[in-house]
């Protein structure tokens, strides 16, 4: 299965069940929904091929990086995005993932 298939996959499955029952940009003012180029939602690797073309205003490289060497995308929303497209750090907010730097 390529990652493209198994983030479709990931993304159907979250598509209508998440950690929390309602709307998290209650909690923060919606910070991740009008970033700028500091603020959004760190991808996973290898999710920015679905996002690209997806209405994300852009993503950043982070100064993370990927056990690959790769940067740790930052995607920013210009306000709305297409909520099929959503990240999975959208999805799974407020939980997030642990990177083990080591």
């Amino acid at each position: 299965m390529s990652k493209k298939d198994l983030y479709l996959k990931a993304y159907h499955l979250l598509d209508q069940l998440t950690p929390l029952t309602f709307d998290c940009g209650t909690i923060c003012g919606r910070a991740c929904c009008h970033g700028d180029e500091e603020s959004g939602m760190y991808l996973f690797p290898g999710e920015e091929e679905l996002l690209r073309a997806s209405g994300f205003l852009c993503l950043t490289p982070t100064d993370l990086k990927h056990k690959d060497d790769k940067p740790v995308l930052l995607a920013v929303c210009p306000g709305e995005c297409e909520r099929t497209y959503r990240p999975l750090s959208c999805r799974i907010f407020p939980l997030t993932p642990y990177l083990d730097t080591d």
